[in-house]
């Protein structure tokens, strides 16, 4: 690793602790996202998420 990636490694680091990323990503490991817990599934079928996408499409093309 060289001087300024290192530099820019700690610059990112304390941004996230700035911007209180810390509560998605562990700061400790931050190359590491095995840890991290999978996104929750929606709660909506497939078809209504089709139906809602259709009457989006209509309504942005009107």
């Amino acid at each position: 690793m060289t001087l300024n990636s290192t530099v820019m490694s700690l610059h990112m680091l304390e941004y996230a602790k700035n911007k209180k990323i810390s509560d998605f990503i562990n700061l400790d490991k931050p190359d590491i996202f095995s840890e991290l817990e999978e996104p929750l599934k929606p709660e909506c079928s497939e078809e209504v998420i089709m139906k809602a996408k259709i009457v989006y499409d209509i309504k942005i093309t009107v």
